[in-house]
């Protein structure tokens, strides 16, 4: 991706979650959320959106950098490609 932080927010904040999901690496490897809506400020002032991991049971806020996506880093946004077949 070749945008600085503020247009990756801007990204984040107008991407459509339908056929997307969110991988992130945890300390025992990587798992894929579903969005659940972004987070307010008074919520977790630095947090960017709440995702469901259905295999760990859990709904975490996460801050998602632009200098941490990446297969090789912390996160990645997935695509259903059957979406493209539609």
């Amino acid at each position: 991706m070749g945008c600085g932080q503020q247009n990756m927010k801007n990204i984040l904040s107008d991407c459509k979650w339908a056929g997307h999901r969110l991988a992130h690496i945890f300390a025992d490897g990587w798992s894929t959320g579903s969005h659940k809506r972004k987070v307010t400020l008074l919520e977790a002032p630095t947090g960017t959106l709440l995702s469901y991991y259905r295999d760990i049971k859990q709904e975490i806020v996460h801050t998602l950098l632009l200098e941490e996506y990446g297969v090789s880093k912390k996160w990645v946004i997935i695509m259903d490609r059957r979406q493209d077949l539609m």
